[in-house]
């Protein structure tokens, strides 16, 4: 009975306090919707929707209260009738007592007498004692059933407290009501106001794009009535500006065909060389050409005309035999058969007359009668002369400026590019700087194809440089350093590289002379060629910085030196230093001539030169492809339709895949075999032909230009003895 009295005053503590809480916790709740309420009426735009939520959150809030008082009523009723039921036990109880009291008084007067007196006293004491404890409970209980009935007051008042709140709540609700339904009429007022403002800018609108269709209608004729004026006008200045062009355009024309004219007229003085040249070729038995690459093209030689070399022969027999000198006729007719001949270098052997007679290729361009040749000088015919080509060779030489690092990365792109489409075998450079030689030494595509003048990582000494795609076997560079000589460009300097084509020797050099002085670039050449005069077959080629003629330069070249292009175009000038077309040189010294500065020169009685031409030109010069012009070869080796006007390379190779021997090249993929011009070529089926053009993939501008130097491009033929 204990533990159920405590359980049911427990719970009505819980309940109580709950409720209690409850009702504290809803009035914040009341004041924040009221604040929201406050919040939303600043916020007229969102009213409307505002007040619906918050009616809505209210009556739902109303709904909530109103189900936990009906939870908190049913938990007051149950402790109610809790509290009647332990009041009927307690009775109950009560009733209980008396009548036990009463038969305790029956059984103490029973007793009172009898001998279980003693026995009934200890019972009638601990009945005693057991009705005391339950006194103490009844007081215990009737101290809760009070503290249960104050509960149940101070929940009656809180239930009063929250009803009055609750109307309160329902009164400031109906106002709040009130007010939003005021706003609402206000939007509505607003609105219908908008939309009357809203139809009469519609209104407006569409007569402002009625009045602006009007006016585009009213400025499309006006503009079309200007343009009309302005294409007439325009189309009249055209017309007098083309008239006026067309005018100057001729004249220039008429001007240039004139200088053409004279040009070919020029170029027709060297065709007597070209042709002997050609049957020189045809009595070398140059039946078969050997390319740089080894393979072998078929062509057609051209018929010999017997009866003006046997008539040349006579008067040259008579000549020859008193020019030659006899140390040198000692030298040949000492051998006795063709083998040992052949090996001397200098000799050939002849067998129609079995006798070993003296090489020299390039005798018809000596000037000196001495330096006929056993086929030259008519000793020997060219069925029975016993020499063949074993190889061609196309060499390079280009100032490339290097100390300009203006448009350095544009000009190196440029000059690779000339590399590529020259397809020269042997590269020869001056002003070459520590930049320039880096970019060589990274460049993929010159790594993969030229082996270089090595002489470490970013050096050139003298700023010379040399790529060659055969081997080099060895390399010297020599410098020679007078008293006063501060600069290295005063220094008489030059790079020997020794190369090793077709397992045969050839010396290529290059050189800068000094720009300052002719006495001084007259001590350079004696030094050069001091120092070229221990190798047979030497090419020399650089910047000499003197032009035809100038004294006392000239003087100071052997006599057993040949300058190529003075050679091979006597009536051209071959400018390679050209300000008046080369705006990078006009840029560089714009008071300076056009001159001829830079030359290749040839030492060797086996190599042959065959064609020169300048490279490295732009469209801004006209005159480029003209000087390379040759009119014996049908066709030109210059393309003249390029888009730049610079040297182009006719293609004949056979389609054939052998590998290359030792001693070959390194191989480049995009180059094919160069005709040199021996003799005419025939466009057979088997040949691939085609113009490698000098326009680059680079889409330079067409006046761009690499260097403010011209280049120069020689393309010879080895004749070695053949037994």
């Amino acid at each position: 009975m204990r533990v159920l009295l405590l359980l049911v005053l427990a719970i009505l503590a819980v309940v109580s306090t709950s409720v209690y809480a409850s009702a504290s916790q809803q009035l914040p709740e009341v004041d924040s919707l009221m604040e929201v309420e406050s919040e939303t009426e600043a916020e007229s735009a969102a009213a409307h929707a505002a007040s619906q939520e918050m009616v809505s959150s209210l009556k739902l809030l109303l709904e909530q209260r109103r189900a936990s008082d009906s939870a908190a009523r049913a938990k007051l009723e149950a402790a109610a009738e809790r509290t009647l039921a332990v009041e009927h036990a307690l009775a109950e109880k009560s009733a209980q007592l008396k009548a036990h009291n009463k038969m305790m008084s029956r059984l103490e007067a029973c007793l009172a007498d009898g001998p279980a007196q003693q026995k009934y006293g200890k019972l009638i004491k601990q009945l005693q004692e057991k009705e005391t404890v339950l006194v103490e409970q009844k007081s215990h209980l009737e101290t809760q059933v009070d503290a249960l009935k104050e509960q149940e007051d101070a929940l009656t008042a809180a239930n009063a407290k929250f009803k009055e709140v609750e109307a309160k709540l329902k009164a400031e609700l109906a106002e709040k009501s009130a007010e939003l339904k005021e706003k609402q009429s206000e939007l509505d007022s607003q609105h219908s106001l908008l939309s009357t403002r809203e139809e009469s800018f519609t209104s407006r609108e569409q007569a402002l794009l009625k009045q602006l269709q009007e006016t585009a209608h009213v400025r499309a004729t006006q503009d079309a009535e200007i343009e009309r004026r302005v294409n007439e006008r325009v189309a009249e200045i055209k017309l007098s500006f083309i008239a006026e062009k067309e005018q100057a355009v001729n004249a220039v024309r008429a001007e240039l065909e004139g200088e053409m004219h004279a040009l070919l007229e020029k170029q027709s003085h060297v065709t007597e060389n070209d042709k002997l040249a050609l049957k020189i070729a045809a009595k070398h038995e140059m039946k078969r050409l050997t390319s740089a690459e080894g393979e072998l093209s078929e062509v057609a030689p051209e018929p010999l005309d017997m009866m003006m070399i046997e008539s040349k022969s006579t008067a040259r027999n008579e000549s020859s035999a008193l020019a030659h000198s006899d140390e040198f006729a000692d030298r040949c007719s000492q051998y006795s058969d063709c083998s040992s001949c052949g090996a001397d270098g200098g000799c050939a052997w002849c067998s129609s007359s079995r006798a070993c007679l003296r090489l020299d290729v390039n005798a018809n361009f000596r000037k000196s009668a001495a330096a006929a040749d056993g086929l030259t000088s008519g000793q020997c015919t060219a069925d029975s002369w016993n020499t063949a080509v074993s190889s061609r060779l196309t060499l390079l030489s280009l100032n490339v400026f290097a100390s300009d690092h203006a448009n350095s990365t544009k000009r190196f792109a440029a000059t690779v590019q000339l590399f590529k489409k020259t397809g020269a075998d042997v590269i020869a450079l001056q002003e070459v700087e520590k930049w320039f030689v880096h970019a060589l030494q990274a460049h993929s595509w010159v790594k993969a194809n030229y082996h270089f003048s090595d002489f470490g990582p970013g050096q050139a000494p003298g700023g010379l440089y040399i790529l060659s795609r055969y081997p080099i076997s060895s390399l010297s560079y020599y410098e020679e350093i007078q008293p006063g000589q501060v600069s290295v460009t005063e220094r008489g300097r030059v790079l020997v590289a020794t190369l090793g084509v077709r397992q045969h020797a050839l010396t290529v050099a290059t050189t800068n002379l000094d720009w300052r002085a002719g006495e001084t670039r007259a001590k350079n050449m004696d030094y050069v060629f001091h120092i070229l005069k221990q190798y047979t077959h030497v090419f020399l080629l650089g910047d000499f910085n003197f032009d035809d003629g100038s004294k006392p330069e000239t003087q100071h070249i052997p006599k057993n030196y040949l300058d190529v292009w003075s050679t091979l175009h006597k009536e051209n000038p071959g400018f390679t230093w050209d300000p008046r077309h080369n705006w990078y040189a006009a840029a560089s010294d714009p008071h300076s001539r056009s001159s001829r500065i830079d030359r290749i020169l040839v030492k060797s009685n086996q190599w042959m030169p065959r064609s020169i031409h300048l490279v490295g030109c732009s469209v801004g010069d006209p005159l480029c492809a003209a000087r390379n012009v040759n009119k014996k070869n049908p066709v030109s080796i210059v393309s003249t339709t390029s888009t730049l006007a610079n040297p182009s390379v006719l293609i004949g190779q056979k389609k054939q895949d052998n590998r290359p021997a030792p001693g070959s090249p390194k191989p480049v993929s995009h180059r094919s075999t160069a005709t040199f011009l021996e003799t005419e070529v025939s466009m057979t089926e088997d040949m691939d032909t085609a113009m490698v053009e000098a326009s680059s993939t680079n889409n330079f501008h067409a006046d761009f230009v690499a260097s403010n130097h011209y280049g120069l491009l020689v393309q010879a033929t080895h004749f070695h003895p053949k037994c």
